[in-house]
């Protein structure tokens, strides 16, 4: 199906080419013509540099697509922690554990649970971010 379609499109596309290229011959002649010489050049299977072509441009787009997706993702996560540090969440919660015993404290810390609240901050951060880019 997909070379189908790329046998329609080249024939479109060099269609007008064909059909004006001689102007002493009659139009009819000249049509028939080149549309032999298409059908030849499908037939001999010389059009696969076409196909080679599509596929690398294909692959091209395809990795220029997912370089600029990391890259605002990047570029999200970088904005997020800046928030995220400006805000000094973590400080704020090291600054509450203060007053609670010091074990909890400690088991609090272990967990890093101020750590996964930033994570998840972070997350959301870029998550919105990327919401705003897409």
């Amino acid at each position: 199906m997909k070379c189908i379609s790329c046998i329609v499109l080249l024939i479109a596309l060099l269609f007008p080419f064909f059909v004006f290229a001689e102007a002493t011959q009659s139009t009819n002649q000249t049509l028939l013509d080149n549309i032999g010489v298409v059908i030849d050049w499908f037939d001999d299977t010389s059009y696969q540099w076409a196909d080679t072509m599509l596929e690398r441009i294909s692959a091209w787009v395809i990795v220029w697509w997912l370089e600029s997706k990391l890259f605002i993702f990047q570029l999200s996560l970088n904005i997020a922690e800046g928030v995220v540090s400006t805000l000094g969440i973590s400080e704020a919660i090291s600054a509450l554990l203060g007053g609670v015993d010091s074990k909890i404290a400690n088991f609090i810390f272990w967990l890093k649970i101020p750590e996964a609240i930033n994570t998840i901050l972070s997350a959301y951060g870029v998550r919105m971010i990327m919401g705003a880019f897409s």
